[in-house]
């Protein structure tokens, strides 16, 4: 995931991120740290603010993500057999022969090949709630595309498909889930001009189920991604601490080295003192003595003079 010297650069850093999106969910937030943690070393304090605002996914939506990278074949397959379904669609609305009931059905396969990939990623008997969430997120995938919030591979929430076909499905595979059976594959039938059927009691349990965990969904993402932006700002602030802290021990130790040299200026200025004193000292003896040896040899002149007089006399 790295250059040589083993730092995301670029697309390396892309592929950094899925990597901790493809790491098993309960090590998302050690991999998450550890990722910005190497990009602020290396003083990226863009991508590395970036990387620690990555949202936590869901479980469900952590094995819809693995489905992504570990079977991208049949997960290609659904995407290409949604576009071939909504072609059949709008073929039949413009009254082009086509075959919409096996595009629909054709998309239904595809579809159950990916939520049992996902469903495998949990590693565990899957809940029918989770088999619920799952066959939810990747029918929404598959008739409404990615929303814009989100990145296959990289999905942190639920989605929702809309209308009472979709939750009529997916109220199909909580059911089939708790009969200990896979859900069966809805047909698609489309009618020109249809009456509208009033909704079922069953579909209208899954449709007020569907909005509240949709209503759940956006809240938690919501403070997820407050937290990871008050996460930032801490990384920041505890940054900005550190560097204060830094700079207040160098400031401190300067004013230990220079309140030492003071003291040893101080000392060495009361040496110099000191050694003043003795030179001057030294100096009046000097100058003393210099005194005397003059009398002493003003006298001696004198003797001398005295002498040569006596004897010329």
């Amino acid at each position: 995931m790295s250059d040589s010297e083993g730092e995301p650069q670029g697309s390396d850093l892309e592929r950094a991120i899925d990597e901790v999106y493809q790491a098993p969910l309960e090590t998302f937030v050690a991999a998450r740290t550890a990722l910005a943690a190497s990009l602020r070393t290396q003083k990226r304090t863009a991508d590395a603010a970036r990387v620690k605002a990555l949202v936590k996914p869901t479980a469900t939506a952590w094995a819809v993500n693995q489905a992504w990278f570990r079977d991208r074949a049949a997960f290609d397959a659904l995407l290409d057999s949604a576009a071939r379904e909504r072609d059949a669609h709008k073929a039949f609305a413009e009254t082009r022969a086509t075959d919409v009931r096996a595009a629909a059905a054709e998309r239904e396969r595809a579809a159950a090949v990916v939520v049992e990939a996902a469903l495998r990623a949990l590693g565990r008997t899957p809940s029918a709630d989770a088999r619920f969430r799952i066959a939810g997120t990747i029918d929404a995938l598959a008739s409404s595309g990615v929303p814009a919030d989100q990145t296959l591979g990289r999905l942190t929430r639920d989605l929702q498909a809309t209308g009472l076909g979709a939750l009529g499905g997916w109220a199909a595979a909580a059911a089939a889930a708790d009969a200990g059976q896979a859900p069966a594959p809805r047909p698609t039938v489309v009618v020109r001009n249809p009456e509208p059927a009033p909704p079922t009691r069953a579909e209208r349990q899954a449709r007020e189920r569907a909005e509240r965990l949709a209503q759940a969904e956006a809240r938690l993402a919501t403070a997820t991604e407050a937290a990871g932006r008050a996460a930032v700002v801490h990384a920041d602030a505890t940054e900005a601490l550190d560097r204060a802290r830094q700079e207040s021990d160098a400031a401190a130790q300067a004013i230990i080295d220079a309140e030492q040299r003071l003291e040893a200026a101080r000392a060495a200025a009361a040496d110099r003192r000191r050694t003043l004193a003795d030179a001057t000292r030294q100096a009046s003896e000097a100058e003393l003595q210099r005194a005397r040896a003059t009398r002493e040899l003003t006298r001696a002149e004198a003797d001398v003079k005295e002498s040569k007089d006596g004897a010329r006399g």
